[in-house]
């Protein structure tokens, strides 16, 4: 489009080129196709709580649990049995026909997952689409419900459980040392253990055979009265374990608290183990910060003398 301006004895034309487009967040763009594919999920439950229905009414004796294998008694005619005769289909079939006719809307939703899993899965693995999922109300339980009985769905349940914007606040009893971090996509607690390694003291082991952990991971709750952490397997109820997410680890006042003992068992990792996610120093504790959070927790603590000897 051409604009022309008046001035004086000529005429200037100035040419107006296309108007910029503002970028658009990939999350907020992704809330459509996400709210549907919760809808979506809702609605392959309500077929699929069908199917269990009908189910129950053609196989009443398979939820009553009297009904014993056919060679109970010798596991290895059991086994030839086994491979041998037929396999039954798996669930939601061979019922999912005969119900899609009473629940033709939810049928269609339940036909179309398979490729909206596949878009969902991809957008998933940026972090502000993982923010817009959490914040959609009924998402994850949606996902939750189904992710045993809908192929795909298993991965879309690890990937929302990445830890994303996520305080934890790491405490070292016996050095009375600490930090707070932020996380950031940080997938299993092996990845935080090793980001953790390498700002916090400990124990190290590099062989041939790869990394050995530096800590033994444990809950709060492993705290005694004392301010000491349990020794050997006497911790074993409050570890940690590392294909666990971060999100597993117990929170206290809007921030997750954890905490680092002398690692009990022999481990590595592969050297070559890529890590995911990223941590972000927030702060660095030292011995006053650590001694002030074990006295709110400790009422049995010893003496500042008595806290140096045990560190």
């Amino acid at each position: 489009m051409a604009i022309e301006l008046l001035t004086g004895p000529s005429f200037i034309s100035l040419e107006a080129g296309p108007r910029p487009r503002r970028p658009v967040e990939l999350g907020y763009a992704s809330l459509v196709l996400l709210t549907r594919f919760r809808d979506a999920l809702r609605a392959t439950a309500k077929l699929f709580d069908a199917c269990r229905k009908a189910e129950r009414r053609a196989e009443p004796m398979k939820f009553r649990g009297c009904v014993p294998p056919l060679f109970f008694f010798d596991r290895t005619a059991q086994a030839e049995w086994d491979a041998k005769r037929v396999a039954r289909p798996t669930f939601p079939e061979p019922y999912l026909a005969a119900v899609a006719k009473k629940y033709p809307a939810e049928a269609l939703a339940h036909s179309r997952l398979p490729e909206t899993i596949d878009d969902v899965r991809t957008l998933l693995t940026r972090i502000e689409v993982r923010r817009a999922a959490r914040a959609i109300p009924g998402f994850l339980e949606a996902i939750a419900a189904l992710k045993n009985d809908v192929a795909g769905l298993p991965a879309i349940d690890a990937m929302m459980s990445v830890a994303d914007d996520r305080i934890v606040r790491a405490i070292h009893p016996p050095t009375l040392q600490g930090v707070r971090v932020l996380l950031d996509g940080v997938t299993d607690l092996d990845g935080l253990h090793r980001l953790l390694a390498n700002v916090l003291p400990g124990r190290r082991s590099d062989s041939s055979k790869g990394f050995s952990p530096r800590f033994q991971l444990l809950k709060p709750s492993a705290l005694g009265d004392d301010g000491r952490l349990p020794v050997g397997m006497d911790g074993a109820n409050h570890w940690l374990f590392g294909e666990q997410s971060p999100l597993a680890i117990p929170m206290e006042r809007g921030e997750h608290v954890l905490l680092l003992g002398d690692p009990v068992c022999t481990a590595y990792w592969p050297a070559n183990r890529r890590i995911d996610g990223k941590l972000e120093m927030l702060e660095r504790l030292d011995r006053a910060d650590v001694t002030a959070w074990l006295v709110q927790r400790c009422p049995k603590l010893p003496t500042s003398a008595g806290l140096a000897r045990v560190a």
